[in-house]
């Protein structure tokens, strides 16, 4: 329950005002000007989809985060047997319709976004951080999988669900917690590579 009260307070509407606000200014500063470009134009349709794609990459950024630098160790506080259960009761129950489809959109809409983005006729120097995001998103889905896969002895829905055993649950969050911090890692580098990306291909090209 402490594990709950405490993850619960900390994330939520701040984090999200915070990757708003971040968006916001970054979006500002890439000059945007749909005026030129031409609300019509595949170009300022292309450029919707980049915006959608790094506010959705800043989100499970910062659940990632926070994930691995808050929730994760919380767990050496309250126990194996009590970081189980709230996690039993948040990721794999109500936050599994949050994070799931985070997850298989935010690779989807990257490499969407990229493939369109080859019909463009950009710049080398304006598809290459477009391209990098793709990269990252199929190595950020590999990394998903190798981290669900050791978290999955855990999950209600297991066939084989790991021991009410504090050194085996200890092992299992162990291994989890390496896998998640190089998928948190890789968010954020694919979150700051589509901002890159926004801001080079903000202005209208001729």
């Amino acid at each position: 329950m402490a594990c709950h009260g405490r993850t619960r307070g900390s994330t939520g509407i701040p984090v999200f005002r915070a990757q708003v606000t971040a968006i916001a200014v970054l979006v500002t500063r890439a000059d945007v000007n749909f005026m030129e470009v031409g609300w019509m134009s595949e170009h300022a349709w292309w450029l919707v989809l980049l915006a959608t794609v790094t506010t959705v990459h800043g989100l499970i950024a910062g659940a990632s985060l926070d994930q691995s630098v808050e929730q994760l160790p919380a767990r050496h506080r309250v126990g194996m047997r009590a970081y189980r259960a709230y996690s039993q009761a948040s990721h794999m129950a109500n936050g599994r319709f949050w994070l799931i489809p985070m997850g298989i959109g935010g690779p989807v809409l990257t490499i969407a976004a990229a493939i369109w983005a080859a019909t463009l006729d950009l710049p080398a120097g304006r598809l290459l951080p477009v391209g990098l995001a793709a990269a990252l998103a199929v190595a950020y889905t590999v990394s998903t999988v190798v981290a669900a896969r050791a978290n999955w002895p855990i999950a209600p829905w297991a066939r084989s669900p790991a021991p009410d055993d504090e050194a085996v649950l200890a092992g299992i969050f162990r291994r989890f917690e390496r896998r998640q911090a190089v998928r948190a890692i890789l968010q954020f580098l694919r979150f700051a590579v589509t901002v890159w990306a926004l801001a080079v291909n903000g202005p209208a090209t001729s």
